[in-house]
């Protein structure tokens, strides 16, 4: 499984005033010689169009520095076109933006008004016209969604979900053929009161047709009722045999107990998933004292570049060998233990699961007596018969309790097989 960042500057400027070189090239080479993967850089349409038909240029060129950055250090780099829609978006929209049904400035304006549709769309060709031949390997849409379904008259004839289809199918050409790539919308996978995905989209066949990719957004995917939302789009989502990327998860949490085991539980649910192929947690940003952040969602401590402990969850995870082994095949787990004192009776289990509290597959209590020195205890385990993503765990337990408890630092990956509609000719 990639693993990534999102990658936050102050006022996100991403201006080098602000976020000089010496922050991007300390941090990038951390994120590579860490193993991560990517940076996706989110990109807010207030910085690109200041006024009507006006673009700044200069914010461009910042962009391409930091894609530049990322690149020298080894690292892909995705583009966020990272727009809010609701009332929460007034501060990051330009002021001629105005929504027509509520009469505030909104991003759900693009949808409402094709006045301004024409003016949004105008200003994504020129970004990406700017931005043609940088090496990028996918832009994003963030969030979109709308409420009410149908609008109050006399706007009630304005059809938001085709609007945004539209849009959908529109930006993904652009990106096509500006910038060699794709443009998958990052959907808000599901709330704690509904979800949303298929309340907003209904599983519309023409989103999954944008590409070989479906982007969520998934916070709290580890709690009820959003696990269970969030299970129903990912099953479907592979079901069409669709790649997932999360493409934000995260904890707001000041307390790094609280948000190191949010990250946690999230990583292990999603790890039960095999078509996810990509986690990009909310966020990283520690450029300069400035920072409203260095606690919350953000995974740096402060402007040293240092992490908080939840950065290194993600660390582990991207550390871990993968290794495939057929359903129900019969494989050996050798694993070398020291236990003191000499002479303890114990038992060592070897089993995988989704996470150290679901064993899908055991060797069951292997006993050994301790030696107080490493010995080998030999572990046979039937790998399971259900596809999936599996991580390798060890429980030693003497007298009947447990004494340690690890895990063992490998993915086990046991393939699946999705089948589509035949197609005959």
């Amino acid at each position: 499984m990639r693993l990534g960042l999102n990658y936050l500057s102050t006022y996100h400027m991403y201006d080098p005033g602000l976020t000089p070189n010496s922050v991007l090239d300390r941090d990038f080479a951390k994120f590579k010689a860490d193993g991560l993967d990517h940076v996706t850089i989110c990109i807010y349409w207030y910085r690109v169009e200041t006024a009507l038909g006006v673009y700044d240029d200069n914010f461009l060129a910042n962009i391409v520095r930091v894609i530049q950055r990322a690149k020298l250090a080894g690292l892909n780099v995705m583009l966020s076109h990272h727009m809010l829609w609701g009332s929460d978006s007034t501060w990051c929209c330009p002021s001629y933006a105005i929504d027509p049904v509520t009469g505030i400035v909104e991003g759900l304006a693009i949808i409402r008004d094709p006045n301004i549709y024409t003016a949004w769309l105008a200003m994504t060709t020129h970004m990406m016209n700017y931005l043609a031949g940088q090496p990028i390997e996918a832009w994003l849409l963030n969030e979109p969604w709308y409420w009410p379904h149908t609008l109050p008259a006399p706007y009630n004839t304005v059809n938001q979900k085709e609007n945004f289809i539209t849009l959908f199918q529109t930006l993904n050409s652009l990106a096509l053929s500006k910038c060699g790539c794709h443009c998958y919308p990052k959907f808000v996978c599901s709330t704690d009161v509904k979800n949303i995905f298929t309340d907003d989209w209904g599983n519309d066949p023409r989103i999954f047709a944008l590409g070989d990719t479906v982007c969520f957004n998934a916070y709290d995917p580890f709690i009820s009722p959003m696990s269970g939302y969030d299970d129903t789009n990912f099953k479907y989502a592979a079901s069409l045999g669709k790649k997932i990327w999360i493409t934000e998860f995260g904890s707001s949490s000041d307390t790094d107990s609280v948000q190191s085991g949010d990250i946690e539980a999230s990583v292990d649910f999603f790890k039960r998933y095999p078509a996810i192929t990509l986690l990009c947690p909310w966020m990283w940003h520690d450029d300069t004292a400035d920072n409203p952040g260095m606690g919350g969602f953000d995974l740096a401590a402060n402007v040293n570049g240092n992490v908080r402990p939840a950065y290194n969850i993600l660390i582990k995870e991207a550390n871990m060998a993968t290794i495939t082994y057929l359903p129900s095949s019969a494989h050996t787990g050798t694993v070398p233990l020291t236990v003191t004192p000499s002479g303890l009776a114990c038992t060592a289990e070897l089993f995988v699961g989704p996470d150290a509290s679901h064993k899908a597959a055991t060797s069951g209590p292997i006993a050994f007596t301790a030696t107080a020195a490493q010995q080998n205890v030999v572990c046979p385990i039937n790998m399971p018969t259900a596809g999936g993503s599996y991580t390798d765990f060890l429980n030693v337990v003497s007298g009947g309790v447990l004494i340690g408890a690890f895990a063992g630092g490998n993915i086990i990956q046991v393939p699946t097989v999705v089948v589509g509609t035949v197609t005959w000719s």
